[in-house]
């Protein structure tokens, strides 16, 4: 049974602000997701087309440490062609992670000719790897729907809360008869 204030009216007609800032709230955070995934889709698909076509900065890749979480990762340091013995690398060139290369036959101290195309390296001649770009891209389209539909649930609660008798006032949700009168409900 629901708890009624001295008016009679159930305490949830009269309140309904938390569904609605709830609602308005998990649609923010499905927008601010959406728009992660799209920045991150678009960086690491800028970087996928570079280097599928073989454009970027050549130099050479020091294999340091393979990484895993869900897929292994071997990273290392970016030495661009023209500084030497490295001792001029920038700091962005440290901790770059290698794309494109048989991960298997690869160990710490390696050297590799790679192609810096901005979010990764890439090894010469190396297949390009679309799975990143293609579950941000992934990623973008479902939050972005579900920020749309909770963008139209937020409304819908908004219009319930807000809406006007024929006098133009003011009245908490709740069903009326044919007549005008709140029904009761029990």
């Amino acid at each position: 049974m629901k708890a009624r204030r001295k008016t009679g009216a159930p305490v949830t007609a009269r309140r309904p602000w938390g569904a609605l800032v709830l609602s308005v709230a998990l649609t923010a955070a499905m927008f601010a997701g959406a728009v992660l995934c799209l920045r991150e889709a678009v960086t690491q698909g800028d970087a996928t087309s570079r280097a599928a076509a073989g454009k970027g900065r050549p130099g050479v890749f020091v294999v340091d440490v393979r990484r895993c979480s869900r897929t292994c990762s071997w990273y290392g340091v970016f030495i661009a062609d023209g500084n030497g013995d490295g001792a001029d690398v920038r700091p962005n060139a440290r901790d770059r992670e290698l794309r494109g290369a048989h991960e298997a036959s690869l160990s710490p101290g390696q050297r590799l000719r790679v192609r810096d195309v901005g979010a990764f390296v890439q090894t010469e001649g190396g297949s390009a790897e679309w799975g990143s770009t293609t579950a941000n891209a992934i990623g973008t389209f479902f939050l972005s729907v579900t920020g749309v539909l909770g963008a139209v649930s937020a409304a819908g609660l908004w219009r319930r809360r807000f809406r006007r008798d024929a006098s133009g006032r003011r009245e908490a949700s709740g069903r009326r008869d044919a007549s005008g009168r709140r029904e009761a409900s029990g």
